[in-house]
């Protein structure tokens, strides 16, 4: 069979939901003849927007029996309201389209159901991807739902200031397609998260969140943000690192402690040149590290991450950590079965997972592996002096996804949700 060119087109619209304005009052006031000078009060609304890199995603071709990936756009929110957005997208305009489907020639492209990697999409099916990484490395397609229906949260944004995030849509053809140009509308919006969601409360909220949404939510202990994604209905982890700063007193109304537990401070050093010998075993000055696009994190000793609860135990897995209440740091055998399903370093340092490059401080106090490692405490304790090393390096293979190291080497620490506990 001759192959027959297929070009999925689709427009692609911005929606504002809240637009900017400031409003200017003036007050003219003299006393005995003497002007004081006019005084201002500036109020500025709330600012919510999205804007495009382009205004089309296009399959240029699209060959039957195969799948093919289009161009990608780049969405930027901007907000200044201190509680953040959500970006939102859905399909179609209920005028002109009216389902989820990519329409042309009187054949379809149906949305995807649920999700898939671009080599299993099935055949007449379309869905997008989005990410924060460089752009290279979209893992899993997904379907949006119908214009006017509950839209899909692609991200949220905490705070005042912009965020990014690129988008990009795959279909696969049947030998049977017909071939020509397929149409839909996709729609971005934001809207205002007007109330933040805290971590320690996710049995409040978890529940109005879909399989495959990021947000983000605050710590109560110091209302820094941390993205996080809910991986499958029972599966809510945190995919930024834990940024919990040295001094902070952690208690059991508010931490995954059974006592209080005073991180220790971090050294006081004016560059980020070395560190004074009495280093207490934790860093976030200078290393405090802010990853493009990802918010910022700290390296910690394991009895540190672990609040000094292990002390003496030779195996098993902490149950007392510096997480949240309600959240802890996931064992060994948990970090396997997410390293058996996302079996490549782009998969795990890509949507959702979002790993960091960051390596570890090591007791020279140097820091290997940045840039070329991502290392996190698991939960699991080796022997009486290590425990085990999430390790995924860039040319990473499932088969050595993990390294035993000294309690006293410093790593990401990173939280998933236990559900509530009293």
């Amino acid at each position: 069979m001759k192959a027959r060119h297929i070009f999925a087109i689709i427009g692609v619209v911005v929606g504002v939901v809240a637009a900017s304005g400031v409003a200017l009052r003036g007050d003219v006031r003299a006393t005995d003849g003497y002007d004081e000078g006019i005084k201002l009060d500036f109020q500025v609304d709330e600012v919510l927007t999205v804007d495009l890199s382009s205004t089309a995603l296009t399959i240029e071709e699209l060959i039957p029996g195969t799948s093919a990936v289009s161009n990608y756009i780049t969405l930027t929110t901007q907000t200044n309201n201190m509680s953040g957005c959500v970006l939102l997208a859905d399909v179609g305009d209920g005028k002109t389209y009216t389902s989820t489907d990519l329409i042309g020639n009187g054949s379809t492209f149906t949305g995807l159901a649920s999700d898939a990697e671009i080599t299993t999409l099935s055949d007449n099916t379309w869905g997008y991807s989005a990410s924060y990484d460089s752009g290279a490395t979209w893992t899993s397609y997904s379907g949006l739902p119908l214009y006017g229906s509950s839209s899909k949260k692609l991200t949220a944004v905490s705070g005042m200031g912009a965020d990014s995030i690129r988008f990009r849509i795959a279909a696969k053809a049947s030998d049977a397609q017909t071939s020509g140009e397929y149409r839909n509308v996709i729609n971005f919006s934001v809207v205002s998260q007007v109330n933040p969601l805290y971590m320690q409360d996710a049995a409040e909220w978890i529940d109005s969140y879909a399989v495959g949404q990021h947000f983000v939510v605050l710590d109560k202990r110091d209302n820094q943000s941390y993205r996080v994604a809910k991986l499958s209905e029972n599966e809510l982890w945190m995919t930024t690192n834990l940024n919990l700063a040295g001094g902070t007193t952690v208690t059991s109304e508010d931490s995954n402690v059974t006592a209080n537990y005073t991180l220790p401070a971090a050294p006081t050093v004016a560059n980020n040149t070395g560190y004074p010998t009495s280093y207490t075993g934790l860093v976030n000055t200078p290393y405090t590290s802010c990853a493009s696009n990802r918010l910022c994190f700290s390296y910690y000793t394991y009895d540190i991450a672990t609040a000094g609860s292990v002390e003496g135990q030779v195996t098993g897995s902490a149950t007392s950590d510096i997480c949240p209440k309600n959240w802890r740091m996931l064992t060994k055998d948990e970090y396997t079965t997410l390293t058996t399903q996302y079996n490549t370093a782009a998969k795990l340092i890509g949507s959702p997972i979002l790993l960091v490059y960051n390596g570890m401080i090591n007791t020279a106090l140097e820091r290997p592996g940045a840039g070329s490692y991502a290392d996190v405490w698991t939960a699991t304790m080796t022997n009486a002096t290590d425990a085990s090393m999430l390790y995924i390096p860039n040319n990473f293979n499932a088969g050595s996804a993990f390294s035993d190291q000294s309690r006293t080497t410093m790593a990401a620490v990173r939280c998933k949700y236990i559900g509530a506990t009293n």
